[in-house]
């Protein structure tokens, strides 16, 4: 009966571990522009500023993505949809990034 409490027990015991996910770091754009604008404005969206690059805006979709990842595991729904949405525009500006550096390496 004592080997029927353990195994019982070692459940409870493997059920109650604390999962780790490991750290993502995303690298932030080295933009002044970006930087002054993050300050000014407390709004999560990324304001088309004249000569900022596609790079530039990619990396700041990119860490928007990274700030609604733990909150979409908790069941928000307001994160997920921020998460798919942001999706389909890192892949728009994927698409754009790779047209910018052929134009780039054909001059």
């Amino acid at each position: 009966m004592s080997n029927f409490n353990m195994d019982e027990n070692s459940k409870i015991m493997d059920t109650q571990k604390k999962i780790v996910e490991p750290l993502i770091i995303v690298p932030k754009p080295r933009s002044q522009i970006h930087h002054q604008q993050q300050k000014n404005s407390n709004c999560s969206t990324f304001k088309l500023v004249p000569g900022t690059s596609k790079y530039a805006e990619l990396l700041h979709v990119i860490e928007e993505l990274g700030q609604h990842i733990r909150p979409s595991y908790a069941g928000h729904r307001g994160s997920a949809e921020k998460i798919r949405q942001g999706i389909i525009k890192a892949r728009v500006l994927v698409r754009e990034c790779l047209v910018e550096t052929e134009k780039s390496a054909r001059q």
